[in-house]
């Protein structure tokens, strides 16, 4: 049985460029953080290219850094999910847990900062695999 299952994202997401992200697992220690690439973003995840498999259900701690990000947010911590796995680029689709947090806004700021002068990222990018 086949699904269109990019219909069911609710917002768009933008391409981004030049964006890092450490992430861990949520019972690992700091010094067990990995280097990803941010992909795309928006309002209810993300695509973090991590060239390794994270288990579906994973929860991450993830802090992004951009340079765009507005003055005072270029540091932003989430928490997300693992939703499904992405083969290019190698990685994982992430569905933001607590987005109520303090962090919301921040969060809020670095999409809207990289959102405006960006093209929506192609769909075949965005659909579940």
């Amino acid at each position: 049985m086949h699904h269109d299952h990019h219909e069911r994202r609710a917002a768009p997401r933008y391409q981004v460029n030049g964006a890092i992200v450490f992430y861990r697992r949520e019972q690992e220690p700091i010094e067990r953080e990995h280097l990803g690439i941010l992909e795309n973003i928006g309002p209810g995840g993300l695509l973090l290219a991590t060239g390794e498999a994270l288990p579906t259900g994973a929860v991450l701690l993830m802090r992004i850094y951009s340079e765009a990000a507005p003055p005072g947010h270029s540091e932003v911590v989430v928490r997300g999910a693992v939703q499904r796995h992405s083969e290019a680029p190698r990685g994982v689709g992430i569905r933001f847990l607590d987005t109520g947090s303090l962090d919301a806004a921040a969060l809020r700021g670095l999409i809207a900062t990289l959102s405006p002068g960006l093209r929506p990222a192609p769909v075949e990018t965005l659909a579940y695999g």
